[in-house]
């Protein structure tokens, strides 16, 4: 009879462990979502913030890309222009 006195209290001790471990990796769980949902915020406020940079990084970039090619094309006519003035010079003489 002791026995199963002894076997019945570690038994209901062993239910009130399980229980309440249950409870705290529940308490534990829940903590872990509310700090998944704040990185979740934090890299969307990270991922806004750079958008907003990297937007007129790109347009300065176009414009430098637009303007070389300006360059080049002004490069470009300015030697057949003097070429031009070139080949008019000999026959002058």
């Amino acid at each position: 009879m002791d026995f199963q006195l002894i076997l019945a209290a570690v038994i209901v001790l062993l239910t009130l462990t399980l229980i309440s471990l249950g409870v705290y990796l529940i308490l534990v769980f829940k903590e872990l979502r509310e700090t998944i949902e704040k990185i979740n915020n934090i890299l969307d406020t990270a991922e806004s913030v750079i958008n907003s940079l990297s937007s007129p990084v790109v347009s300065i970039n176009t414009f430098l890309s637009a303007f070389t090619q300006g360059m080049g094309v002004l490069r470009s006519l300015k030697s057949l222009m003097s070429k031009e003035e070139d080949e008019r010079e000999p026959n002058k003489q």
